[in-house]
């Protein structure tokens, strides 16, 4: 799996992406568990709290046009863009 990471994401994790081999299917919920883990910058972006509505304000992720809910299903052939929620241009 691929995840690539965008603006200001980069930046503070200093890498544009990273792949991650997954052995089984995983929710969009493990995989920012094993993002946090690999990534103690990105740890702060995930909360204990109330985490749907947290991860909706601090970072969105799309896969194929399409921005995932955190019980969705990922896939080790999946490409993920991790991405700040406003972004235009």
């Amino acid at each position: 799996m691929i995840i690539r990471f965008l603006a200001p994401f980069a930046e503070e994790l200093g890498a544009g992406e990273c792949s991650i081999e997954l052995q089984r299917p995983k929710t969009l919920e493990e995989l920012l568990g094993l993002l946090a883990d690999r990534h103690a910058g990105f740890r702060k972006y995930i909360s204990r709290g109330d985490r749907d509505n947290n991860y909706r304000h601090s970072f969105v992720c799309i896969r194929g046009g399409r921005m995932l809910k955190l019980q969705d299903t990922v896939e080790n052939d999946d490409t993920i863009e991790i991405i700040a929620p406003i972004m235009g241009g």
